[in-house]
């Protein structure tokens, strides 16, 4: 029996060394999940990183950024200033380009589609609106945030009061799909600083773990705007000239910001031709009030208003719409372009 137990016993001793041998192959394999977690925290690719189901795991913890595409400067600068390092963003609309007739190569449509967030002026550029209609990601109308004024403010003292798109301009219709609206908003600083808080929002819903960098940059930017609007309402208060010319009629938001009254040449469309009636109203109400100087836009041909402006002995100057940032711009950024654009208001209105 003693010798049998001997035998047992050698036998259990040999099936344990057996197992121990074979524990380092387990404990191989058991810890594979976490290479699995480790790869997607510190080697996300851009698409991987949008794919995310988390977008907050993604873009706020683990470093990546919530991708924005949008066709409009203004929008590129108040989404960096409120997004920081934290957004990616991407203006399809190349420098001095006119948004209103911008096309999409099919990399840069696929580039609108994958990204986070699309924030766009439904109507302004169509080609834009048809790559947004398709995103993957949150599309913002900006339309659905901000106050909306009718096209061609000019040659009305008060715009509230505007119920229909009737005017005496209808002889210059647009063709864009902007139902009688005028898009330009972020002439009157008022505006974007509304919009700020609104599109901090936005973002946090793609990254709610930087929710609170979001908001307290917007409260930042806000504040910012509105120093710079009551410093620039002082400044065109004390203008003798209220009614200003431009060649193209995207400054009604300006003009009711700062209680000037905008006369367009055109409408919004700048490829619009004023008819010759068009064109003997504007000159005689450019002698009636005074007006000094007829405005174009960087970029754009200044033959109209030279000829405008030589017929009557007045001066051409530049008013920038903001739309896109270009070379010729009078400033690198949103605030010194405003800052440009309140100075000629200054000089050509006498204030």
């Amino acid at each position: 029996m003693s010798t049998r137990t001997g035998l047992l016993s050698i036998v259990a001793v040999a099936a344990l060394a057996a197992c121990s041998n074979q524990a380092p192959s387990s404990t191989q394999s058991t810890p594979v999940p976490a290479p699995t977690s480790s790869v997607t925290t510190t080697a996300p690719s851009p698409s991987s990183a949008s794919s995310e189901p988390m977008t907050a795991d993604a873009n706020g913890v683990k470093g990546g950024k919530v991708t924005v595409a949008t066709a409009l400067y203004p929008i590129e600068w108040l989404t960096k200033e409120i997004g920081g390092d934290h957004v990616a963003i991407t203006n399809l609309v190349a420098p001095g380009q006119d948004a209103h007739h911008i096309e999409l190569s099919p990399s840069q449509v696929q580039e609108v589609m994958d990204a986070d967030m699309v924030i766009h002026f439904n109507g302004l550029a169509p080609a834009f609106d048809d790559a947004a209609a398709k995103s993957q990601g949150k599309a913002v109308d900006l339309r659905q945030l901000i106050r909306l004024e009718l096209a061609d403010h000019d040659d009305h003292d008060d715009h509230d009061d505007h119920d229909d798109g009737d005017d005496d301009h209808d002889d210059h219709d647009h063709d864009h799909d902007l139902g009688g609206v005028d898009p330009h908003f972020w002439l009157d600083p008022d505006e974007l600083a509304d919009l700020a808080p609104k599109l901090a929002e936005a973002l946090s819903e793609q990254d709610p773990a930087n929710a609170a960098m979001y908001r307290e940059n917007a409260t930042r930017i806000a504040s910012t705007l509105d120093a710079r609007d009551d410093e620039w309402d002082r400044r065109l208060d004390r203008c003798t000239i209220k009614p200003f010319v431009t060649t193209h009629a995207a400054f009604g938001y300006l003009a009711d910001a700062y209680d000037l009254r905008q006369i367009g040449i055109k409408g919004l469309d700048p490829d619009a031709e004023p008819t010759p009636e068009r064109l003997n109203a504007i000159r005689e109400e450019i002698s009636r009030a005074g007006v000094t100087t007829v405005f174009t836009e960087p970029s754009a041909t200044t033959a109209l208003a030279e000829s405008i402006a030589q017929d009557l002995n007045i001066q051409v100057a530049t008013l920038d719409p903001l739309e896109s940032l270009s070379p010729d711009s009078p400033g690198k950024d949103y605030l010194e372009v405003m800052q440009a654009n309140i100075d000629a208001l200054a000089k050509a209105n006498n204030c």
